[in-house]
């Protein structure tokens, strides 16, 4: 049977928008690369590349951002490619396009936290417990 022909199949994630994580693809096959995944992570400049990166930490894993159109890995950061699979589906992880929920944008510290007196915004120790 060839992938996505049944009707309950149709729906699945991996038929969305050509995204995927992987399965379905023939695995004897190399990966592929699009050149544009590539311009899209160098049309980055570092301080959105940092910003991205300082999210998948705060979520703890990596994730897809659909306004930047590149994965983001906690340890590694923005990527600067995805996998194409043999189906032509690209790997994306979970999308997120917001921010962190627990940090407050107008403060920089997580709630129920404050900034500390004397200490420089985002260095150790910058907020505190209230």
């Amino acid at each position: 049977m060839k992938p996505f022909t049944s009707k309950h199949m149709c729906s699945s994630p991996l038929n969305q928008n050509g995204e995927s994580r992987g399965e379905g693809h023939e695995s004897s096959k190399r990966f592929g690369y699009d050149p544009a995944d590539k311009k899209a992570f160098e049309a980055l400049n570092q301080k959105t590349k940092d910003s991205l990166q300082s999210e998948a930490w705060k979520y703890n894993k990596p994730f897809f951002s659909p306004k930047f159109g590149v994965n983001v890995d906690p340890e590694d950061g923005v990527l600067s490619g995805r996998p194409v699979y043999s189906d032509g589906t690209k790997l994306t992880y979970d999308k997120i396009d917001k921010p962190f929920p627990g940090v407050s944008r107008k403060t920089r510290c997580w709630e129920d936290y404050e900034p500390t007196p004397g200490v420089k915004p985002y260095e150790k120790g910058s907020c505190r417990k209230k």
